[in-house]
């Protein structure tokens, strides 16, 4: 089993662990069952979610929520659990929350977010399609590893990889308007 966990700032991807999947699974249900009265869905996003893909190992939630009222309750069960509240996200996406095995070494995100909201359609449309699509998650895959293999910044990883996701989504999208 690949271990889960990055320090804050490395750059590292993992061959994907189905045991990720299990482990997801059964954050989103501890989730489900601690904090449900104040979401709607979570779900596993992010890379670790897609079989067969490389990824970090950090494991992605989504968290969507109608009522942002209910912000303040949600985000005290999640601190309740471990989880370290870090306000908002990059980009102002979300409600960023993290959980840690040892200062500064993450082994899960969790991004609460508006259910419905564009920001929620992409991460579950993105997940989906990865899944399903050999092409483009091989795309994503071989972009990864020569990132990697080639020793950008952390920032410049980011930025290549989101130009990628922003392409894929742009088709994604279109089809399913």
């Amino acid at each position: 089993m690949t271990s889960l966990g990055l320090r804050k700032g490395e750059i590292r991807i993992c061959q994907h662990d189905p045991a990720w999947l299990l482990e997801a699974d059964q954050v989103c249900g501890e989730i489900r069952k601690l904090a449900g009265c104040y979401l709607v869905d979570v779900q596993h996003v992010g890379s670790t979610s897609v079989p067969g893909l490389p990824a970090k190992p950090i494991l992605d939630f989504a968290i969507g929520v109608d009522d942002t009222e209910d912000l303040g309750e949600l985000r005290s069960c999640l601190t309740a659990m471990g989880y370290l509240d870090r306000g908002l996200g990059a980009g102002s996406i979300g409600h960023l929350l993290v959980r840690e095995i040892e200062k500064d070494v993450r082994t899960q995100h969790v991004h609460i977010l508006e259910h419905g909201s564009e920001h929620w359609f992409h991460y579950t449309l993105m997940r989906d399609h990865l899944i399903s699509d050999d092409e483009n998650r091989a795309r994503l895959r071989d972009l990864k590893q020569e990132l990697v293999r080639s020793e950008v910044t952390r920032a410049e990883y980011q930025r290549q990889k989101s130009l990628l996701v922003q392409e894929l989504l742009l088709r994604i999208v279109g089809k399913h308007a």
